[in-house]
């Protein structure tokens, strides 16, 4: 067996971080600048201290509910084992032996089925009614969405989850109200109604096939004042996202009617008349 190098006072220390404080050996080893965990390893065989192996060490660290806490989320509050493991960060396994250690009889499956289907715990309660009697839907655009989204999720739809400060992709909101807009779903949608409408064809020079655009005949930043104007009670900076998901009813900008099909070129002159 290797010499080990370490002096009293580095052996000392190891006890205490690994007896008392809990420490692994791999972060003893980084506290006390040793380079190899080895030698720390080395040394508690050598001092017949038992190494923690995996799980062990799991346990070590973290608080053990006494049994009033695990009779209270258990029997009081009807909560499943998964759910008692998840909010004390330890296995199930361990806590069925906590049961068995506490004297706390275990529920049979017949009883933890009764139990989860029984009112606020069953997967179709919403309000005191089956969803499949009262549907739910999106809190801001009234798109009906699964129960499971209402009760789990943040009751909104894929598309709603989506926008401003709720998007992964949000940055303070520094991109400009005008532009989210034009990013909608909507004003996707309407562009092509547009094209289907005029066949896919250029509305000024009739060539078909080219890269198409949508024009607005009447411009798209009067319709955006107008409809500032009409809400203006709201702040387009502070209130970005209302003003967004009103944006996605406001007919104005959605009117097939005020829709023209060009090609690029076409386009760009309407732009130089201006």
């Amino acid at each position: 067996m290797k010499k080990i190098y370490l002096i009293n006072k580095e052996k000392e220390t190891i006890k205490k971080l690994y007896l008392t404080e809990g420490f692994s050996i791999s972060k003893i080893a980084t506290i006390l600048h040793i380079k190899t965990r080895a030698i720390i390893k080395q040394y508690l065989i050598q001092e017949n201290i038992n190494i923690r192996n995996k799980s062990q060490a799991r346990i070590f660290n973290k608080k053990i509910p006494s049994r009033e806490t695990l009779f209270g989320k258990y029997i009081t509050n009807e909560n499943s084992i998964a759910r008692i493991a998840r909010d004390t960060k330890l296995s199930t396994t361990y806590i069925k032996k906590l049961f068995l250690k506490y004297n706390i009889k275990i529920r049979s499956v017949s009883e933890s089925q009764r139990i989860i289907q029984i009112g606020k715990k069953n997967s179709c309660y919403r309000h005191g009614k089956y969803a499949q009697d009262n549907k739910s839907c999106c809190i801001d655009c009234g798109k009906e969405i699964h129960a499971m989204t209402e009760l789990k999720g943040n009751g909104r739809c894929v598309r709603c989850s989506k926008i401003g400060s709720l998007s992964s992709q949000w940055q303070n909101g520094k991109t400009k109200l005008h532009k989210l807009i034009r990013n909608l779903l909507e004003n996707g949608q309407w562009r092509t109604e547009v094209f289907k409408r005029d066949d896919y064809t250029c509305q000024e020079c009739y060539k078909r096939g080219e890269k198409l655009e949508a024009h607005h005949k009447k411009e798209f930043h009067i319709i955006f004042a107008e409809f500032l104007k009409e809400y203006d009670q709201f702040s387009p900076i502070e209130d970005k996202e209302t003003l967004l998901r009103l944006a996605m009813k406001y007919k104005p900008f959605w009117n097939i009617d005020n829709g023209q099909t060009l090609c690029k070129d076409c386009h760009n002159l309407t732009k130089k008349r201006k």
